[in-house]
């Protein structure tokens, strides 16, 4: 069974401080991206857009509640991810 790949660049995000969710947007919209938290970012890598697979890396950092954006060293899809530490 192969999943429909249904591209979005909207990510909800949850403030602690708050305990409200707040959506947020991506830089490209894509689909079977990775994502995981660390202290005060949470990171959105690779993925596939209607483009193919790309390399992009999202940062999300919830202390200044801003983007940056990066790259893998090579286009990544359907990922697993971990934190650890």
């Amino acid at each position: 069974y192969i999943t429909p790949q249904i591209f979005s660049a909207v990510v909800d995000i949850w403030n602690s401080e708050t305990n409200q969710w707040n959506v947020s947007i991506l830089s490209q919209a894509r689909c079977h991206l990775s994502a995981t938290s660390f202290g005060k970012y949470a990171i959105f890598a690779g993925g596939f857009t209607t483009k193919g697979i790309v390399a992009t890396v999202d940062i999300w950092n919830y202390e200044t509640w801003s983007w940056n954006v990066t790259a893998l060293p090579s286009p990544r899809a359907i990922l697993g991810s971990i934190t650890v530490g």
